[in-house]
């Protein structure tokens, strides 16, 4: 019993260090999805106290993890061409901001999801490309 316990903390820990950070639903076509991208600090690097990082919550009204998944969270998703919601969690140290979106995506696109920092909030928008000036998706008011 002594030596079991330390291995399901191990076996635990090392899923923790999953690499999988894309969000790909089963069974989709890549080639003809649509690919949205948080403009983040890279997840591989670590946590660090300046590190800034944008997270797809949920698609469609489906979370896209549960509260007990032990993988990180996606910062890559990948939907089917056509209308589409989703929720992002800006997260910076122990303070987050979410953001949900309305977006009709168009096939083979890359949309990027920005963030700026205020002196009392954050904002976040979509893009069409990693420089698009034109926002891509509506805001939908957080309830």
């Amino acid at each position: 019993m002594k030596i079991v316990a330390p291995l399901v903390v191990a076996a635990l820990l090392l899923c923790g260090c999953s690499a999988e950070t894309k969000f790909i639903p089963r069974g989709q076509d890549l080639s003809q999805a649509a690919h949205f991208i948080g403009d983040s600090d890279d997840v591989h690097a670590g946590r660090s106290s300046d590190a800034q990082y944008i997270f797809f919550i949920d698609a469609d009204g489906k979370q896209l993890h549960g509260y007990w998944d032990v993988r990180k969270w996606s910062n890559e998703l990948y939907l089917l061409p056509g209308h589409h919601t989703f929720t992002v969690r800006f997260a910076h140290a122990s303070v987050h901001a979410d953001g949900r979106f309305s977006v009709d995506a168009k096939a083979g696109a890359t949309y990027y999801i920005h963030h700026a920092i205020g002196a009392y909030s954050v904002r976040l928008w979509v893009t069409e490309g990693a420089n698009g000036t034109k926002q891509a998706a509506t805001p939908i008011p957080m309830t």
